[in-house]
């Protein structure tokens, strides 16, 4: 059968419904490890997950409010475990699942740090990028992962999957200064994005503030921009009366179909 995941932000659970015949399951015993974690409690924000899920061999893993710590939740046994992530990272912002590894980007801005977990022998390698920052969790296409920037000061970044090197990818860097020239030093940083979404080859991204969609491919190097307004204003009062619901009910922020 098919089983649907929800995983809560504040919500101190997981939900596992049976697609097809609506019975759920809850899994509730794992709260334990964060109520002992003494930091985890006396924070002002803290919180049970984050967005984003990866699968790999029939686990899913997704990041924590615990300092360096992922949770791996086994589809098949129902069976979880907490995975330290033994390294400099300071909290798990973003992760997205490549091959047998687990690519990891950092809540701390003040280092461009990226860190990769290799499930087949739970070795970790971190990537230092040459500006700071914090990214969304990476997309990969035809052996590089990419990364968008999160806040103004990150650059976009391509990273060789195998050499783990990475270069600035000036074709969708440059959309984020405010200048037209930023190889000759003359602009600044002034947007990041806002959500992003990959097809195949083709990624679509929102920069923000100017909200400005755009469209690159990456196998014709084509890129594409639009504007939409929303004018609709009935529409746009039903969008932000269910944010603000999502947030303040303390509703599930991940969900997966498996």
């Amino acid at each position: 059968g098919r089983d649907f995941f929800e995983f809560g932000y504040k919500y101190p659970g997981i939900i596992r419904i049976d697609a097809d015949t609506f019975e759920t399951e809850y899994f509730t015993d794992f709260v334990e490890i964060f109520y002992a974690d003494k930091k985890w409690r006396e924070d002002d924000n803290r919180y049970f997950f984050v967005d984003g899920v990866a699968l790999n061999d029939g686990n899913l893993y997704i990041p924590t409010g615990l300092d360096h710590h992922l949770f791996s939740l086994c589809i098949e046994k129902a069976r979880y475990e907490f995975i330290n992530v033994r390294t400099n990272i300071k909290k798990i912002l973003r992760i997205s699942g490549y091959k047998d590894e687990i690519w990891m980007t950092d809540v701390d801005g003040s280092t461009g740090r990226i860190t990769i977990l290799n499930r087949m022998n739970d070795s970790v390698e971190e990537i230092i990028l040459s500006s700071k920052g914090i990214w969304y969790a990476p997309f990969f296409w035809n052996g590089y992962a990419y990364l968008l920037p999160m806040s103004d000061e990150a650059a976009c970044y391509s990273v060789n999957t195998e050499t783990k090197t990475a270069e600035v990818f000036s074709r969708l860097d440059e959309l984020f200064f405010e200048s037209p020239e930023p190889e000759k030093g003359t602009g600044r940083r002034n947007s990041n994005v806002q959500a992003y979404e990959q097809n195949g080859s083709i990624v679509t991204f929102i920069r923000r503030p100017d909200l400005t969609w755009f469209t690159y491919d990456f196998e014709t190097n084509e890129l594409t921009s639009a504007v939409y307004e929303i004018t609709d204003e009935e529409y746009i009062k039903n969008l932000e009366k269910d944010y603000y619901e999502r947030i303040f009910t303390g509703a599930c922020r991940n969900n997966m179909i498996i």
